[in-house]
């Protein structure tokens, strides 16, 4: 909200809330770009340290879509040695996450 020199509401700008920006963080990434390797695994590194950092009442929020992330992987990756690696956390994407 923008508001004049007497307080008053002149400029309401709507935004996301917490959910909608999550989403957008998630849900969009991989939809669009979701199908090399790296792009499967960084976004899980984030849901952690998000579900570390952020108040309880947003943890069912970060745990919802670190399962919606697990879908994809499943279908996305036939070899089991690849999709242990897709299901793994990578911060920068290049290998080296987590240990199979």
């Amino acid at each position: 909200m923008r508001a004049d020199g007497h307080g008053e509401a002149r400029l309401v700008l709507r935004g996301c809330d917490f959910g909608g920006y999550l989403q957008l963080a998630v849900c969009e990434i991989m939809s669009y770009g979701g199908s090399p390797l790296q792009i499967r695994r960084r976004p899980r590194v984030m849901l952690q340290n998000l579900l570390d950092a952020l108040p309880s009442r947003q943890r069912l929020l970060l745990q919802a879509q670190s399962t919606l992330l697990q879908e994809p992987v499943e279908r996305a990756f036939t070899v089991p040695g690849r999709r242990a690696i897709a299901r793994g956390a990578d911060l920068q994407g290049v290998g080296g996450g987590s240990p199979l």
